[in-house]
């Protein structure tokens, strides 16, 4: 069954592909030299939509050969520059400059081929279980722009039509010369919060005992981050009292283990986060897929949560979420950590709003 999907998926790329190629041959003499070696040419296909595909093909598998080859074959990897802006332009100039064997180099073409390799190289981690489909997705609004830069820089260095084989073989030369170097550079993510808050209609005390631990959540998913793999919360409950006690928060994915680090009855919880489960469960056609950016990356430090009393016996829950994310760049990452946090907080605060506003409306029936 496996098999059968990753045929079916690699079909319908290669079909899209040949598709898009199509339309963008116009099949007249060139006009300009390749932007490589000679002999590269002599292994192209003669047909220009053939040679259109296996440029976008080759380009997206040597980005991922280098991509996994810096990811799996070091321990001191990372998930950053490199893999997500450095690759993709190399992909997507690469892509652009095979194109110009075949056909006349336009920018539309080059962009093309650019973000085509980008898509492809995508899907050859997902055929080979190197990555999940939210994961790239994700990376995806990163990685494409990066690699239609990379496929107009090859534009502009064909209209100069200087040294161009050196220009190629310079810009593949960056993707393992960036492999190296990064693992050695200083990696100090800085740290990022989420503050959330919420009114609701009880007592601070009655909060409180809601908030400590909570009974399961049954609302459903409303959100498609968690529709879609990354994980929720479900439940919490509480191993003793006062600071010191242990806080097990479960998840979908797993556990987090809390260390009660401020406790002020009815009015602050702070705790340390000392374990923390997976970020999300990957969409694969694989049994197991565990990429290494799914733990240690995304990293939930503490968090802290203040009770304020409002006129009418009503209580302001404010949240704040204390957390650092590994991946680079660190400015677009923090986009998706910090609407995965928000979205976790309003999950966990309206399951305490529902609990206490329950418990005090119980309360007030004679």
């Amino acid at each position: 069954m496996i098999t059968i999907i990753v045929v079916v998926l690699l079909l319908l790329a290669v079909i899209g592909t040949l598709v898009l190629a199509q339309r963008a041959s116009d099949r007249k003499p060139l006009s300009s030299a390749p932007m490589g070696p000679a002999w590269v040419g002599r292994l192209l296909p003669t047909d220009p939509t053939h040679a259109f595909v296996t440029a976008v093909v080759v380009a997206a598998l040597l980005g991922v050969a280098l991509a996994l080859l810096g990811l799996y074959g070091s321990a001191r990897s990372r998930y950053g520059w490199t893999i997500f802006v450095v690759t993709p332009f190399a992909v997507g100039f690469v892509s652009a400059a095979l194109t110009t064997y075949r056909q006349e180099p336009t920018p539309w073409r080059f962009v093309r081929a650019g973000a085509l390799a980008a898509v492809t190289a995508g899907l050859g981690f997902f055929t080979m279980g190197a990555e999940g489909l939210v994961c790239l997705l994700m990376a995806l609004p990163i990685t494409v722009p990066c690699a239609i830069v990379g496929a107009l820089v090859a534009f502009l260095v064909q209209a100069r039509r200087q040294a161009m084989p050196t220009v190629l073989g310079a810009i593949i030369c960056l993707v393992p010369l960036g492999l190296i170097i990064e693992p050695s550079l200083p990696d100090a993510p800085p740290a990022h919060t989420v503050r959330s808050a919420i009114e609701i209609d009880a007592p601070p005390t009655v909060v409180w005992a809601h908030l400590i631990e909570f009974e399961p959540i049954a609302a459903p998913l409303d959100s498609w981050f968690f529709r879609a793999g990354v994980a929720y919360p479900i439940s919490a409950a509480l191993n003793g009292h006062g600071v010191g006690a242990v806080r097990v928060c479960d998840f979908s994915t797993g556990r987090f283990v809390e260390t009660i680090r401020v406790w002020d009855e009815g009015r602050e919880l702070m705790f340390t986060v000392d374990e923390a489960p997976p970020a999300l469960e990957e969409w694969t056609p694989y049994k197991h897929v565990h990429p290494a950016h799914l733990t240690g990356y995304l990293v939930a430090e503490s968090a802290d949560f203040r009770l304020a009393m409002l006129p009418g016996g009503r209580t302001r829950l404010e949240g704040t979420s204390l957390y650092r994310n590994h991946m680079w760049p660190s400015s677009y990452w923090e986009l998706w950590s910090e609407a995965i946090v928000t979205q976790i907080h309003r999950r966990v605060f309206e399951h305490v709003r529902h609990l206490a506003e329950r418990e005090s409306a119980r309360r007030q029936i004679p």
